[in-house]
């Protein structure tokens, strides 16, 4: 059975606190997050990230 909620992830996640917090380049998270918006994994809105399918954002990271 699969859930089709949003997933919010309530915290203000400046591209900053993100390079920040995995320990990477501010470009290298920018660039992936806009890499996950394209591919509609995810939605970005004022600094929270919302998930939209949570199977389809695993299935990307596991064909890397």
């Amino acid at each position: 059975m699969t859930c089709q909620k949003e997933i919010y992830i309530n915290r203000n996640l400046s591209i900053i606190y993100l390079s920040d917090m995995l320990d990477l380049k501010r470009e290298t998270v920018s660039r992936y997050i806009k890499i996950l918006i394209k591919k509609d994994l995810i939605i970005m809105e004022k600094g929270k990230i919302i998930n939209i399918d949570r199977q389809k954002l695993a299935k990307y990271f596991k064909s890397l």
